[in-house]
């Protein structure tokens, strides 16, 4: 049994044997499995047998013999030692490295392919896009014409493009011209709205990838492009004149006919609304003043305004109709107006009867413009006034006081177009009248406890104080400042105004310098309501609308009046004489503002 035993077990020559041939086996199974994870194979290439597939084959077939062998030598389990384990990870490492490396490469060609085949497409969508523009510019010549074949003289017909009308196009350009000029559409002017432009070919062309073929043989234009292409065409202001000579000779047309030069065109009619014809006719000497009259009408009290031409007034002395006023002061009253600028007039504050409670004072701003002759809306009053006093001093607009008594002033400047607070006054007051004299402005009228106020503002001081001396105490009626050089102040001295004051200021006193001797009356109807200057001259507007002129300048010798406006004097005598034996002489009619104009 022993014998039998000690046979059966496995010598120790045979052991060694076998344990080398075992490592033999597992360094022959490692060496091959290095070698297969090293060998990449061809992408999308798949091999029935290679040499990853043959030693794999052979490793699992050594396995088998090495088990088998290990079986029948003792039909035990081998325990595998650390260093066979370790060696195994790195295998498995190393095969996880080279997969990954080989899913990089497999995808970096997947989107190469990708590539390649967008960049078919593309060219192939950009070859279809030219020939449908080809076939779109094929199909809108033979809408706009009929192409005939080429001559031939067998058949007798001739090359030629006809429209509708008939009208044969022999002499057209062709459209594509490669050998001296290319079609592209980067410079744009006023000749690329009827054909394609040619632009040589020493310039370089803003798209030189796209193809002249497919340039449109018109192409569409907006109603804006082709306005812009008739403003930039323009025609001269005079036929066979340059702009300078035409310009010279529209300056001089007489006031009156401005109206009318507003027809001809709309270059004349911008021409005449802007400020550079009429600022060369003022620093020509050409600027024509006009005399501005707002009254009320006496048949339903609505407001009203008219100018009159003193150039004309011999001719056709009648005053000339206007654009209404706005509504708001349709129906108003106690608003304040003056001249600004020369050629603006201003409707400032007043009450405004279409407000709900019947009206109150509000702080509207309005102005009428003698060069457009139209009606705009000025910045808004910092407060509502009515019943109140306005000037114009160094280019800007001062009010001041008003009903409910109101103290503050303010200011409106034109270049900033805005208002501003300046000095309240001394004390509230309801002016009456004033007037610019010496740089400062007198104001004149009604205190709180119904006492007579006099006040001056300087705006170099920017200061109120009342004043007492000899020229407010005799001050009465409207007044007017001749800008004469000493700069007189002028008051009517009669109720009709035939009879003229001015005030000599070394002797604070009010001295009689002209009359006329020629008195109406002292009805309602011949009351001077306002003195303005005009010129050298001084204007007398009454509320009949008779405006009466003298000049005042003590060097000319003789004092001559001359009626502007209305009948003559001889003529308004005898129809007073009547309306006074008719009793129609309470007339309801007022001139509430007169101002002068120019442009």
């Amino acid at each position: 049994m022993q014998e039998q035993a000690a046979s059966s077990l496995p010598s120790s020559s045979e052991r060694s044997s076998s344990s080398a041939h075992h490592m033999e086996m597992d360094l022959k199974e490692g060496m091959e499995s290095d070698e297969e994870i090293r060998r990449v194979p061809e992408l999308g290439l798949e091999l029935p047998g290679g040499p990853s597939t043959s030693g794999r084959e052979a490793g699992s077939a050594d396995r088998a013999q090495a088990s088998a062998a290990g079986g029948q030598a003792g039909g035990r389990r081998r325990v595998r030692s650390p260093a066979d384990k370790e060696h195994k990870r790195l295998k498995r490492l190393l095969r996880n490295r080279v997969s990954a490396q080989q899913a990089r490469e497999r995808k970096k060609a997947y989107l190469t392919d990708l590539e390649v085949k967008v960049k078919e497409l593309e060219k192939k969508n950009s070859e279809m896009e030219e020939k449908f523009s080809t076939l779109q510019n094929e199909n809108q010549m033979l809408r706009q014409g009929v192409y005939w074949p080429e001559d031939n003289p067998n058949t007798g017909l001739k090359k030629t493009w006809t429209d509708g009308t008939g009208m044969d196009r022999r002499n057209r350009a062709p459209l594509v011209d490669s050998s001296s000029s290319c079609l592209c559409r980067a410079e744009k002017s006023s000749a690329a709205c009827a054909a394609a432009r040619r632009v040589p070919l020493p310039r370089a062309c803003a798209q030189p990838s796209v193809k002249a073929s497919i340039h449109p043989l018109k192409p569409k234009t907006s109603p804006r492009r082709k306005a812009d292409r008739c403003r930039d065409v323009q025609r001269p202001l005079l036929p066979g004149l340059p702009d300078d000579l035409a310009i010279a000779c529209l300056i001089r047309v007489p006031r009156a006919d401005h109206c009318r030069l507003r027809l001809v065109c709309q270059r004349w009619a911008r021409l005449l609304a802007g400020n550079y014809l009429y600022g060369l006719r003022r620093r020509l000497g050409l600027a024509e003043p006009w005399l501005y009259a707002v009254r009320r009408d006496p048949r339903d009290g609505r407001v009203t305004w008219h100018a009159l031409d003193p150039a004309a007034s011999s001719s056709s002395p009648s005053w000339r109709a206007l654009p209404p006023v706005p509504r708001e002061y349709a129906g108003a009253d106690g608003f304040a107006c003056a001249a600004l600028g020369g050629c603006h007039l201003y409707l400032l504050g007043g009450r405004d009867p279409r407000a709900s409670g019947g009206g109150g004072s509000t702080r509207r701003v309005v102005f009428y413009s003698a060069r457009s002759n139209r009606w705009h809306r000025a910045p808004d009053m910092l407060r509502r006034r009515r019943c109140f006093a306005a000037c114009v001093m160094g280019g800007r607009l001062y009010v001041a006081g008003g009903e409910g008594g109101v103290r503050s002033a303010e200011a409106f400047d034109p270049g900033k177009n805005r208002w501003c607070v300046v000095a309240e006054m001394a004390a509230p007051v309801v002016p009456s009248v004033s007037a610019v004299h010496g740089g400062r402005w007198y104001v004149k009228g009604v205190g709180p406890q119904q006492q007579v106020v006099s006040q001056v503002y300087s705006p170099e001081a920017d200061a109120w104080s009342v004043v007492l001396d000899g020229m407010v105490t005799g001050w009465k009626g409207p007044t007017a400042c001749l800008h004469d050089g000493g700069g007189r102040l002028y008051a009517a001295d009669c109720k009709d105004g035939c009879r003229l004051r001015v005030y000599d200021q070394a002797a604070d006193a009010w001295t009689v310098c002209v009359d006329s001797g020629l008195h109406r009356g002292r009805s309602q109807a011949v009351e001077a309501s306002a003195i303005v200057a005009l010129g050298n001259r001084l204007c007398v507007v009454r509320n009949d609308m008779t405006v009466l002129a003298v000049d005042v300048d003590p060097g000319t010798g003789n004092q001559r009046w001359e009626t502007l406006a209305g009948k003559s004097n001889v003529k308004n005598f005898v129809a007073d004489i009547w309306s006074n034996i008719a009793g129609r002489g309470r007339a309801k009619s007022s001139i509430l503002h007169c101002q002068v104009l120019e442009a």
